[in-house]
């Protein structure tokens, strides 16, 4: 996997909307965020055409990711918001040939951009961070030690990571002393979304890390079976489960909405042969820690009894 290289204050940054809209005050507020970080920040405007779910024609959304990803005064891409309509990406984006002068830059975004991370890895082989979205940063979403800590690695003050207190969830899981892979990760559902098509997720020989949002237990547990009824967790080395939020069953009652999201995951863990693991600080809450996808990644553990400690190197270079 290719390195990219450290921002300094001053850099250019290309700010996208691959998926859906926001508003224009957002966008002027992860522009004010941007600079507040010594960064200049550019956006291809029109970015939003008022299209009801996506930010603006499929076309024009290929068009500003390949001028940001190729252009060669920016040092990074910064994806404004997820929400849904980077799949709608896919056929465009896999004509899409590297300029021969073309360098690397890193990508930074999480949930529906996962198939934008799942392209750069697996077609391009270029590294990607799954990480906060801009408009989350400009509305001080995170707590500022975290903030402070994504600074740091995109630039270059800090060249890895460390996720530690990953419980393991299976017996598999329990024999593992020390995996070294790279790392793919993404929206549970936005990957398998990509099941079947010619960008389909392929997690050999990968450590897998996985998050989701606002879906119940059984529709978490259907997807989890389209991963392993696809074959696309065949060689996978492990799977990380981050933050999966919500998903209550509908209820008329009273009484306290039931969550068997738990229990999917449970019953995954128990079923698959692939070592499983819980507690990843990503996803969508509070805290979303960045994981940096192509330079390879070390899952240990100390002790058959201990829980395992995920280092992630940045992949930067100054």
């Amino acid at each position: 996997m290719k390195s990219w290289r450290f921002l300094r204050p001053g850099d250019l940054v290309d700010i996208i909307a691959p998926g859906s809209a926001t508003t224009q005050n957002e966008l002027s507020a992860a522009i004010q965020f941007l600079q507040s970080w010594g960064l200049k920040a550019r956006v291809r405007e029109p970015l939003f055409s008022g299209h009801a779910y996506v930010a603006s024609d499929a076309k024009k959304r290929v068009a500003d990711l390949k001028s940001a990803l190729f252009a060669k005064d920016s040092k990074a891409v910064w994806c404004l918001r997820g929400g849904y309509g980077s799949i709608q990406l896919v056929p465009d984006i896999l004509k899409i040939k590297v300029p021969p002068a073309a360098k690397p830059k890193l990508l930074i975004g999480y949930s529906d951009v996962s198939t934008l991370h799942l392209w750069l890895s697996q077609v391009l082989h270029w590294p990607s961070c799954h990480g906060p979205l801009l408009d989350s940063m400009a509305r001080n979403k995170y707590l500022e030690k975290d903030s402070r800590e994504l600074s740091n690695l995109i630039f270059g003050v800090q060249k890895e990571i460390t996720f530690d207190g990953l419980t393991p969830k299976n017996k598999h899981a329990l024999r593992v002393k020390s995996i070294e892979a790279p790392l793919l990760a993404g929206n549970l559902v936005v990957l398998a979304s990509t099941l079947g098509s010619k960008l389909e997720l392929k997690s050999k020989g990968k450590i897998l890390c996985l998050e989701e949002i606002g879906e119940r237990g059984y529709r978490v547990d259907r997807l989890l079976w389209q991963l392993e009824n696809s074959k696309a967790l065949n060689g996978c080395e492990a799977i990380l489960f981050g933050e999966f939020i919500g998903g209550d069953e509908v209820s008329t009652e009273k009484d306290k909405a039931k969550n068997y999201v738990f229990l999917a995951l449970e019953d995954f863990s128990n079923r698959t042969q692939v070592p499983v693991f819980s507690g990843l600080q990503v996803g969508h809450g509070a805290v979303n820690r960045p994981l940096f996808l192509g330079p390879k990644a070390i899952l240990s553990r100390k002790s058959k009894d201990s829980d395992a400690t995920l280092t992630i190197s940045s992949g930067g270079v100054a």
